[in-house]
């Protein structure tokens, strides 16, 4: 499920920054050492899972959105970035785990971010944001107890 928030983000900035997407770089898996600025890489931090009413379970995934700017001394850009971020990261599109009619799970929903802000550090941008989804997970085939009959007689 986190892949797929997290192609959710990428594919948010990239939408969102329209005609100027193809200048900067994403990574999903990490940073190397020698990686290319600009560039957007969004790391989820302590994803919780909680259940909520039978098959139904709330996720919980914070992410910091971590923007390498080519100049690390324009602080310019850096605020434009956080402040662009703030706005494009409201609601992400996920492919989501719903149940569909014959059993499959299908589906894309809109995930609304809470709790966004965004801190400005030497050289990069750190945004800041919550999604939280409710979705209904497959039920574990688990097998069932059997049924137990007791007879009693008195004498």
């Amino acid at each position: 499920m986190l892949n797929k928030f997290i192609r959710g983000i990428i594919a948010k900035i990239y939408t969102e920054l329209g005609d100027k997407a193809n200048d900067y770089k994403y990574y999903e898996d990490g940073i190397n050492q020698n990686f290319q600025t600009p560039c957007f890489y969004p790391l989820p931090l302590d994803p919780q899972l909680t259940q909520r009413v039978g098959s139904r379970y709330e996720y919980s995934i914070p992410f910091v959105i971590h923007y390498f700017p080519e100049d690390p001394k324009n602080s310019r850009d850096k605020y434009e970035i956080g402040d662009f971020l703030l706005r494009a990261l409201r609601t992400i599109a996920v492919t989501t785990e719903k149940l569909g009619a014959s059993g499959e799970y299908v589906g894309e929903q809109i995930v609304r971010g809470t709790d966004i802000y965004f801190t400005v550090e030497e050289d990069r941008v750190l945004c800041r944001v919550t999604y939280n989804l409710l979705t209904q997970l497959k039920p574990n085939s688990v097998d069932e107890m059997d049924t137990i009959s007791v007879a009693e007689n008195v004498n």
